[in-house]
């Protein structure tokens, strides 16, 4: 009886809204939270900060490397580092050596004016956390020498002048405090203030006696530079309209593309638009406002084609579509560490509820306290586009709603020991996406999902887990009964369940000088209940999987082991086949010219040699009831799949040779088709030329052989493909690809030809006046002629197609 009415009242809460079930789960951590203080012993782990190339104030100029200096490396299960300037994501242009990360201004200029550089530390899960923000004047000149070069740093009140100097940018961030005035020293009467003579004191030299001066008010006023110094402090930076910045950034590419000529044999593979010319459009406006702890930005992106049938939301609409329409956008305000996000984005870090599920909507993400941490989140069932449906939540029927409470054991030390438990609704109607035209059938899903993570001090121990339970079922749907009777589904409650667990046997153990032994072990779990299905996660059903791994490096020597056990119909079910799979995998890389001789003077005649081998072994464990199996034995599968390929690549000084080898071997051993075997060899070779700056010449040449046993057949391909790439000056460019393919059989009861060619001209140019008035563009015309020529010799016939195509596009891009 007791049990009875646990679970109708679990299944109360449940059933109401998801956001009453999240506010008790808040409510019962943060009345034990004192509890959870007493019990656990906080630890403290060095804080990452971040260190500039430049001051603050100096003016750098737009082709000018800028370096972030990182304090320590980043753990991998930490995240990675993610690098905004002003509203645009420009991580991937900058290229990390150790703890140095490199911004490659000849890839792309650093946009000129005052602009936010901000650091921020992405988890495993997506999650965003800035660790550090600097002010960056990008000019056209040369950088301004008449500033300070040593980097500045974040004031943290109520601290000793000699510990604020040393102070580096820190992953920590405090929330602003009131200050008073305190003898000696002046209160800044703003954020920009307490900047500037921020700046002025980092301006001195640390080895050269600095003065103060007294003010009026009995304060102290920011140290001034000893006499020969000739530095100055930099001036707060100018508000525009009351904010310390106000940017909006407008783009707009226009893409001519057209299609003069096109020629086709046979006359019947002509394509519908042999011939064509069409203009398309993509656009964007961001906008970046800052004012102290308040931060705003938006991004707008607009898609447009003159051809109805490339429209953004012809899947959807047909012919009703618009021509240029909206494709994504996305507004965030932050205050302090509360952010509110409002248009596309993802949310969800549950495994099996809601995981980076990604749709048009609203989401909240707001610190409760240093402990606790509180996310919400309502979208769009489905991906959505365009004008229409603004918000995303416009059917109360089509939407996801979840919400996540965060708990750091450890506050100290962010995901030293985190739990986070979230709970999802979700519905589906029956319709189709913007990009395809299917019917579907309405869904509904709620549950909730618990997620532990938990790491030691020294990252050598990593956890990951989670348990999940959700309801599924699909509601009655008249229109796709078609007055038929049909049995509704009924709602079923299944559970799923993960973990993942990371240990570093060895952790740079040194061998030799030179020389680190690293040895990690992994395990992962994962069980899915059958039936299981959550509308904010992907998961199969049905399915247990264990892998064990084994990652090891020694120097540049690295080798991984994988096994891998994966069951399934876990519920035993007799009349349903249960089949088992069995994974073994292994891989090593070992630089011959490093390991066997002096790695300071490797020999380019020893070459980089590496080796995978893949072993997949499939089975049923019985024969099914009743199901069908029982009448030939031989669909019951029983099969060993082995796959095992070798590459050796030599460096040498203007070129480049490569071989690779690869086997593969398909064993049935079923009853009645053990002879249904298949081997497949490939072998490989390529060589890469640069006779001089400006030219690439490759050639790749492959030849395959593939034998059935059952059939007494051996099949060839034979490809050979040279290319050649001509950098005629920086802003045009000239590429040549041509392929030969012959293919046929020891019988010589088969003749393949296939011959593929293209010809390429790409030219680039750009003018620059300020700016807000930048052009840059792009001329491109491309050849493609391809011929294929098939002959079976036992049936006669030759079957022969052409093609020749030839393509232009010119594009204009303003921003």
């Amino acid at each position: 009886m007791r049990k009875q009415r646990t679970n109708l009242c679990a299944r109360a809460i449940l059933r109401s809204y998801p956001m009453i079930a999240l506010t008790l789960i808040a409510s019962l951590g943060l009345a034990n939270a004192g509890r959870f203080r007493s019990v656990l012993a906080e630890t403290t782990q060095q804080t990452l900060a971040v260190t500039p190339s430049f001051a603050e104030g100096q003016s750098v100029g737009s082709s000018e490397s800028v370096q972030l200096q990182l304090s320590r490396p980043v753990e991998n299960s930490e995240g990675r580092i993610g690098v905004l300037i002003g509203a645009s994501d420009l991580t991937s242009l900058f290229t990390r050596s150790g703890n140095k990360l490199t911004y490659n201004a000849k890839i792309l200029p650093l946009p000129l004016g005052e602009s936010a550089l901000i650091v921020y530390l992405i988890s495993p899960s997506e999650e965003w956390k800035e660790i550090a923000r600097f002010q960056i004047k990008v000019s056209n000149d040369s950088p301004n020498n008449q500033v300070s070069n040593n980097p500045p740093s974040i004031e943290k009140p109520d601290k000793p002048q000699a510990q604020e100097q040393s102070k580096p940018v820190t992953e920590k961030t405090e929330e602003p405090k009131p200050e008073t005035a305190k003898p000696g020293r002046r209160k800044a009467n703003s954020k920009t203030e307490q900047a500037a003579n921020k700046t002025g004191e980092k301006a001195q030299s640390t080895e050269q006696p600095q003065t103060e001066t007294k003010t009026e008010e009995g304060g102290a006023a920011a140290p001034q530079p000893a006499a020969g110094q000739g530095q100055e402090p930099s001036t707060p930076p100018a508000k525009k309209f009351g904010f310390e910045k106000l940017n909006f950034i407008p783009a707009l590419t226009l893409t001519i593309k057209s299609q003069p000529a096109q020629s086709t044999f046979p006359t019947a593979n002509r394509p519908e638009r042999p011939t064509f010319t069409d203009l398309n459009m993509t656009g964007s406006f961001k906008t970046e406002l800052v004012r102290g702890p308040f931060n705003a930005q938006t991004q707008f992106d607009f898609a447009g084609a003159s051809f109805k049938k490339e429209a953004l939301r012809f899947g959807e609409l047909g012919n009703d579509a618009l021509n240029v329409d909206l494709a994504s956008y996305l507004t965030t305000y932050q205050l302090g560490k509360s952010k509110y996000l409002l248009g596309h984005s993802s949310y969800g870090a549950s495994r099996h509820l809601i995981n980076g599920f990604s749709s048009r909507g609203m989401s909240l993400a707001v610190p409760l306290s240093p402990r606790f941490d509180l996310s919400l989140a309502a979208m769009n069932g489905s991906t959505v586009v365009g004008f229409n449906n603004f918000f995303g939540l416009a059917s109360r029927r089509h939407q996801m709603v979840a919400g996540t409470l965060g708990m750091e054991f450890l506050p100290k030390r962010p995901g030293g020991f985190r739990l986070e438990t979230a709970v999802m609704e979700g519905w589906l109607l029956p319709v189709s996406g913007f990009n395809q035209g299917v019917v579907n059938d309405a869904e509904r899903s709620k549950g909730i999902g618990f997620r532990v993570i938990a790491s030691d001090p020294a990252q050598r121990f990593r956890f990951e887990g989670g348990f999940t339970r959700s309801e599924f079922f699909n509601p009655a749907d008249l229109a796709l009964n078609q007055g038929q009777r049909v049995v509704d589904v009924r709602p079923l409650w299944k559970n799923a369940q993960f973990m993942d667990v990371a240990y570093d046997i060895f952790k740079g153990f040194a061998i030799t000088k030179e020389k680190k032994l690293n040895l990690t072990f992994n395990f992962k779990h994962e069980r899915v209940d059958p039936l299981y299905k959550s509308l904010g996660a992907s998961a199969q059903a049905d399915k247990i999987n264990n892998e064990f791994l084994l990652n090891g490096a020694i120097g540049e020597v690295t080798a991984q082991f994988a096994h891998q056990r994966v069951n399934d119909n876990l519920a035993d079910i007799p009349s349903i086949l249960k089949s088992n799979t069995r994974v073994n995998t292994f891989a090593v890389t070992i630089p011959l010219a490093t390991v066997l001789l002096n790695p300071a003077k490797p020999s380019t005649l020893l070459p980089r040699l590496s080796y995978n081998f893949n072993q997949t072994y499939q089975f049923g464990a019985a024969v099914p009831i009743n199901g069908g199996f029982e009448i030939d034995p031989a669909t019951v599968p029983d099969q060993i799949s082995t796959n095992q390929g070798i590459t050796a690549d030599w460096q040498f000084k203007g070129w480049r040779l490569a071989y690779k080898a690869n086997h593969s071997f398909q064993n049935n051993r079923q009853n009645g088709n053990q002879n249904a075997d298949l081997t497949n060899l490939v072998n490989g070779v390529t060589v890469g030329i640069v006779p001089s700056p400006a030219i690439d010449l490759a050639v790749d040449f492959n030849a395959e052989s593939a034998f059935d046993k059952l059939q007494i057949t051996t099949n060839r391909n034979f490809t050979l493909a040279p290319n050649v790439t001509w950098r005629v000056n920086k802003k045009m460019n000239l590429v040549s690809n041509i392929s030969f393919n012959l293919a046929g059989d020891v019988a010589n009861t088969r003749n393949d030809r296939n011959i593929n060619f293209d010809l390429q001209y790409s030219y680039q140019f750009a003018k620059e006046k300020d700016r807000f008035r930048k052009v840059g563009g792009q001329f491109s015309i491309k050849y493609t002629n391809t011929f294929a020529r098939s002959q079976n010799i036992l049936v006669g016939p030759i079957d022969l197609k052409k093609n020749q195509t030839l393509f232009t596009q010119l594009s204009f891009t303003f921003f």
